[in-house]
């Protein structure tokens, strides 16, 4: 999802626990209230961001009062605003934030996920990488948008330049399934000079790779560009089980392609 406002647009990535009863229907409200809250201010600044997501926790614990169905719904969020100057995000869970620059690929925001637990684990040499890449509780969420105020939020302390020619990669965790030696492979021609291709190889290499219980994927890239604000261009395709949308947008001297990939159903969910 994208949000624009005069001198601000707003990113929203948001994926439901697979696991929890609702989680569609979680992500489904995270990305509204999350969006409501954010278009309510006349002048959002950084600490909107953090109110925002507040919002949007309200929001899950109050629809759980009412429907106790979906007792333990949950959902992750990533939200990025690019201001004229830079960009801050905040983030719950395991969505990823990628920025590509000079042929070298870094993540920017935390992974809130068991993931990185093993990680450090497999540093400190107190199990193998191997058994680290296999644990079965890898993909464990160590904090969610569940209601209850998350455990953990990752929320940049000062705003992040850009260079020209930065790509920035924004990802739901079904991303994962490619390493970051293919992602790298993907970024390393101009990646948004032709953003369907990008778009369709990315997908054909996610399901190339397909691993057993694979998540929904959807994926956002953003060049930065210091050409004048261009107007909004929606292209939107379908092929087999994926949707397909690209969007040509530009904030103050910001050109952001917005690419969403999904299989099945996650293009209506972003809607």
């Amino acid at each position: 999802m994208i949000l624009r406002k005069p001198s601000v647009d707003l990113v929203i990535v948001a994926d439901g626990m697979g696991g929890a009863p609702g989680g569609d229907r979680a992500s489904r409200i995270i990305l509204a209230e999350f969006a409501a809250y954010w278009l309510s201010q006349e002048a959002p600044g950084q600490a909107t961001l953090m109110s925002a997501l507040a919002a949007a926790d309200d929001a899950i614990d109050r629809v759980q009062h009412v429907d106790p169905t979906v007792a333990g719904m949950g959902s992750t969020l990533l939200a990025a605003a690019f201001w004229p100057n830079g960009l801050s995000w905040i983030s719950v869970g395991d969505c990823l934030m990628y920025l590509w620059r000079a042929g070298r690929l870094t993540r920017l925001n935390a992974d809130h996920s068991m993931a990185q637990v093993l990680a450090q684990m497999a540093r400190d040499g107190e199990i193998t990488q191997d058994e680290a890449l296999a644990h079965p509780d890898r993909n464990m969420l160590l904090s969610a948008m569940t209601g209850r105020g998350p455990r953990l939020v990752d929320q940049s302390e000062h705003l992040f330049a850009l260079e020209p020619g930065d790509c920035l990669l924004f990802a739901t965790d079904g991303i994962l399934t490619l390493d970051g030696g293919v992602l790298a492979a993907h970024l390393s021609d101009d990646p948004l000079s032709d953003p369907q291709t990008t778009a369709d190889a990315l997908m054909a290499a996610v399901r190339a790779a397909r691993r057993d219980g694979q998540d929904n994927t959807t994926l956002i890239l953003g060049k930065f560009d210091p050409a004048p604000r261009n107007s909004t261009a929606l292209v939107r395709a379908s092929s087999m089980a994926q949707h397909v949308g690209a969007i040509l947008l530009g904030l103050l001297g910001l050109c952001m392609i917005l690419v969403l990939l999904a299989q099945t159903g996650l293009w209506s969910r972003l809607q």
